[in-house]
């Protein structure tokens, strides 16, 4: 799979539709792939896998100590927000409505590649998030970063 990576700002339509932008449905169904799997993040975005991404999240979960309360919920919530979705023939897909709140997404979305997925984010809850990050320590950065 194409690694995805840039940034997009796309509309939400009142049916709560997304447009992919065309450089990452590209890059998605060169695999073959015509459902993915959009389900919560772990911020307050959405999380778009390709099928064998996602097999690879459920693996993990899978192996989790679910004796462990933190790690059930934590199953739970990827699975209850779950969603297959496929895009129509314009490049879109639809959000459900209870990803749409819990993403809090309005009329806008930057879309975004993180290399074997798609995050979906309303751009100021984005632009929260990167001012908070910046003051991330770089001694926990590889070194390569650090030069």
């Amino acid at each position: 799979m194409t690694r995805l990576k840039g940034a997009y700002l796309n509309s939400v339509d009142p049916k709560g539709r997304i447009s992919v932008p065309a450089r990452f449905r590209k890059a998605l169904e060169s695999d073959g792939h015509q459902t993915f799997v959009l389900t919560s993040g772990f911020d307050p975005c959405l999380l778009l896998y390709p099928p064998d991404q996602w097999r690879k999240v459920e693996a993990w979960l899978d192996s989790l100590p679910i004796e462990q309360r933190a790690w059930r919920n934590l199953v739970r919530r990827f699975a209850a927000y779950a969603h297959d979705v496929a895009f129509d023939k314009q490049g879109r897909i639809t959000v459900p409505p209870v990803l749409k709140e819990y993403a809090k997404l309005d009329r806008e979305v930057l879309v975004i590649g993180v290399f074997d997925r798609l995050e979906l984010w309303n751009p100021s809850l984005f632009d929260e998030h990167v001012k908070a990050s910046e003051a991330f320590d770089e001694r926990h950065a590889p070194e390569a970063f650090r030069k």
